[in-house]
């Protein structure tokens, strides 16, 4: 399974995207954040888009995940989560 973000910094201050981060939440606890790649193979642009493949998911039922993105000036976005369902074999 893979996750694919994208991220526009132009509209709201034009500074370049430092990095993408992901964070899954599998149960009552958030995992810690973790580094997406970037797609184009280097964060260097304001409008990035960045994929990470996930590790096999064992937690059946609804999982959340969630990406926010970091600029070169330090601001942090807010997240930005959806669900998906682990089905059971």
């Amino acid at each position: 399974n893979q996750i694919t973000a994208f991220v526009d910094d132009g509209p709201t201050g034009a500074s370049l995207i430092q990095a993408l981060q992901l964070r899954l939440q599998q149960g009552p606890s958030p995992d810690s954040w973790q580094l997406m790649k970037p797609v184009d193979g280097a964060y260097d642009e304001t409008y990035e888009a960045a994929t990470l493949v996930l590790d096999p998911q064992v937690r059946v039922g609804p999982n959340e995940a969630c990406v926010r993105a970091i600029d070169v000036a330090g601001n942090i976005s807010a997240s930005v989560c959806t669900t998906y369902f682990v089905e059971p074999r």
